[in-house]
């Protein structure tokens, strides 16, 4: 069950700290997402991003950019995520695990043995 007073103070924070828009825009979409499936749904997260991407994303990141180009080509998440990091030669570490962190505050429905995962998605 997602707290949704803390959600909108978590999501207005990361607003007001964010100067161009991308990490908001990505922990709005997690934060949506958990919300309307009431836990973590891979699929439809992925769904969210690849129609952000599509539609007007903006401030993602090299990776995350790379990625999801070849996702709207129709490579699958998994296949395009290696062909990246091969690509970038290994260095497709970023500041996308930050932008996950403070959604999953929001989320108490979630056990903390279970949070690693969302650090690496």
């Amino acid at each position: 069950m997602m707290n949704k007073n803390n959600i909108e103070l978590i999501l207005k924070g990361i607003e007001e700290g964010d100067q161009i828009g991308g990490p908001y825009e990505l922990a709005k979409i997690f934060s949506k997402s958990l919300e309307l499936n009431n836990e973590f749904n891979e699929e439809d997260l992925r769904a969210r991003y690849l129609t952000w991407w599509k539609s007007d994303a903006f401030d993602t990141g090299p990776t995350f950019a790379m990625v999801f180009q070849k996702v709207s080509q129709g490579i699958s998440i998994e296949d395009a995520s290696i062909q990246v990091h091969k690509e970038l030669n290994g260095m497709t570490a970023g500041c996308g695990p930050a932008h996950r962190i403070a959604p999953l505050a929001g989320f108490k429905d979630i056990p903390t043995n279970q949070l690693m995962v969302f650090l690496i998605y």
